[in-house]
């Protein structure tokens, strides 16, 4: 199995999100299984991925680790906050306010379909104290809490029958500690979180692909046969023993001895399709 390492998908997709799955299109009439991998967290991939009918070809962390699976119930509406019932509710811009004695405790935010996106819970001085995200595959799915500066201190991410899966601590606005509940499992730095969970999500890799920085590191614990950085703007300043190739846009962007020149903004779909053959029969 072949693997694309990004981020998140959504109808925002950045020209390298297009670009990643084109090449999924391509991988799959040269006859190579291929899957984009979502090491980032999105309420709203899925979503995309419904939308675009990619759930046989994108695989989540984040639903791996959240107990996800095949679970689908229909998306939280206004009434289904059960924890508000007893406080004032008012139309607002985007969603509703709950009041108590004039004073707003929470503030529910919709999309255009009525569906429940998050919700903010608010301390006496109507500062933020927490903010509640909703899957809209019908489930809460992470909390943020949040201190008197309202820096983001902690995340707490949950499966569908509303059990901590990951705690997640913050110093300095970054993420320090990860607390994998319900596998047993404590890392204290986020690659090492991203490599487990890839661990147990790759299957047999042959082709993996990192499709942005913050992933390129990932790439060197993984057995796969022909690793693959994709560099679109930006010049390489890591380890270069990461990889067997280094993709590149331009010439004179970044040189070593493994270099392969093919810019998949600007050539023919049968020209792509014809350098990607050469690299894997060449590699492979």
């Amino acid at each position: 199995m072949d693997y694309f390492l990004n981020g998140v998908l959504s109808e925002s997709n950045t020209p390298i999100e297009v670009k990643m799955l084109q090449r999924l299109t391509t991988f799959q009439e040269l006859g190579r299984a291929a899957k984009v991998v979502l090491c980032g967290y999105s309420v709203n991939s899925y979503t995309f991925i419904q939308q675009h009918h990619l759930e046989k070809n994108v695989v989540s962390c984040y639903d791996w680790l959240q107990e996800v699976a095949e679970f689908k119930k229909p998306a939280l509406r206004r009434d289904d906050l059960p924890q508000l019932d007893n406080y004032q509710r008012e139309n607002a811009k985007g969603g509703y306010a709950y009041l108590a004695a004039n004073r707003m405790v929470a503030r529910s935010y919709v999309n255009k379909r009525g569906q429940i996106t998050h919700v903010n819970y608010y301390d006496e001085s109507e500062q933020r104290l927490e903010t509640d995200q909703y899957d809209l595959r019908g489930f809460l799915s992470r909390k943020q809490f949040f201190n008197v500066q309202q820096e983001l201190v902690g995340e707490q991410y949950l499966n569908p029958v509303g059990q901590v899966c990951l705690d997640v601590a913050y110093a300095q606005k970054q993420p320090v500690y990860f607390n994998l509940i319900r596998k047993q499992r404590v890392f204290t730095e986020q690659q090492a979180f991203w490599q487990y969970c890839l661990a147990h999500i790759l299957v047999d890799p042959e082709v993996v692909i990192s499709e942005r920085r913050e992933y390129d590191q990932l790439l060197k614990k993984i057995p796969g046969k022909l690793r693959i950085v994709r560099l679109y703007n930006a010049n390489f300043d890591g380890d270069e023993s990461i990889a067997q190739i280094f993709l590149i846009r331009k010439q004179a962007q970044f040189v070593n001895t493994h270099t392969v020149l093919l810019d998949e903004y600007t050539v023919s779909a049968a020209e792509l399709k014809q350098t990607w053959q050469q690299i894997l029969t060449t590699n492979l």
